[in-house]
């Protein structure tokens, strides 16, 4: 197994934080050794920590537990994801211009357009 270079430990802290689960599983490994020999990785790992929100913040959890599945996700089931939004996104804006083309008259408008020959 190829040892894990403290630049590189250092760019995953950076860019996917502290919890391991983040990391690509070939990484994951090869952090925890190298923090077993490096007081340096240790170091740069006590700083990723000390700088993470509490975890008992709810929009935290939230968004971390969307960063999870999203760094699970294959290229195809992001892909797919995206690719849903997007359909959804479209249908959405169409409704809207169908519903506002058309505007249902209100109740006002109906009791006045009864009294007024």
């Amino acid at each position: 197994m190829e040892r894990l270079q403290l630049r590189r430990f250092q760019w995953w802290l950076q860019t996917r934080g502290a919890d391991f689960d983040l990391w690509p599983r070939s990484d994951q490994d090869r952090a925890r050794a190298l923090m077993g020999r490096s007081a340096q990785a240790r170091v740069l790992f006590a700083d990723a920590l000390a700088d993470e929100p509490p975890p008992n913040d709810g929009a935290t959890r939230v968004i971390a537990g969307l960063h999870r599945r999203l760094a699970r996700a294959t290229p195809l089931q992001a892909g797919l994801r995206w690719g849903a939004l997007a359909v959804c996104a479209a249908l959405g804006l169409l409704a809207g211009q169908w519903l506002a083309a058309d505007p249902v008259p209100d109740a006002l408008t109906l009791v006045q357009a009864a009294l007024v020959p």
